[in-house]
């Protein structure tokens, strides 16, 4: 084999277990949170308050919310019931939020960094325990990485591109806060 051939197969070889390794660290993520999310089967652990500002958004269309974030209730608001099947999908919703959050980082992390950064940045958020807790449970700040990395997207093209890229950078912030 030439020296060229031989560096062109290890380089297949290389992004060819980068994508494994990031098969492998999603699969890892998505097998423990639907674990704990078949496991955690009924409100409780801080959860309540969400369930039942979603419930009172829904029924009696006020959100009484103390210092906690309005949107994602409102999201809950949504499908919310006193029927259990409203806490499971509530949780599912909050799976599906998280793995949109690995996509995003990828997606958002390769138009800026490369491939192999945005995977790495995927893998090392996907074994991030707080991620993952929020991933599988009702709470709030499942919100904020999504936004946080359309947030920040937006910010670098507004100093790339065009300016008004900033707009949308601080739509998202504000809907992080």
């Amino acid at each position: 084999l030439s020296e060229d051939r031989l560096g062109s197969l290890l380089l297949r070889a290389a992004r060819r277990a980068g994508w494994a390794a990031a098969a492998v660290f999603f699969a890892d993520w998505l097998l423990t949170a639907f674990t704990w999310l078949t496991w955690n089967r009924r409100p409780g652990l801080g959860q309540d308050s969400f369930l039942l500002y979603a419930l009172a958004a829904r029924e009696q269309g006020v959100l009484t919310l103390g210092n906690d974030h309005p949107l994602y209730p409102l999201l809950l608001s949504l499908w919310a019931t006193r029927e259990p099947a409203g806490f499971t999908v509530s949780k599912l919703f909050s799976l599906g939020y998280g793995a949109a959050t690995l996509a995003a980082a990828v997606g958002l992390g390769a138009s800026i960094f490369g491939l192999r950064a945005a995977l790495l940045a995927a893998v090392l958020l996907s074994v991030n325990w707080v991620f993952l807790s929020l991933s599988m449970s009702l709470r709030a700040e499942v919100l904020l990485p999504l936004l946080f990395f359309l947030s920040w997207a937006c910010a670098w093209r507004g100093f790339r591109e065009d300016g008004r890229w900033f707009l949308a950078a601080g739509a998202a912030a504000g809907l992080a806060t």
